[in-house]
């Protein structure tokens, strides 16, 4: 079950990332808005590889699962 938690991780990311990136807002806001935008960006880089990682682990799974018969 972590591949699927590191998948909705990279997921919940990725659309917080998407929302403070869109939210800069001219002046004092902009400054806020970038600390904000680099935090969550950090933590998209970090949740990115082990998302990535997860498909392929699910990927492979498949694979085997279907020539286990052959």
């Amino acid at each position: 079950m972590a591949k699927d938690k590191d998948i909705e991780r990279f997921k919940k990311d990725a659309k917080a990332f998407g929302i403070s990136a869109a939210g800069h807002v001219p002046g004092v806001g902009k400054v806020l808005g970038i600390n904000d935008t680099y935090k969550k960006g950090k933590r998209l880089a970090q949740s990115a590889p082990r998302a990535f990682n997860a498909v392929n682990r699910r990927v492979r799974k498949n694979i085997k699962r279907r020539f286990r018969g052959l």
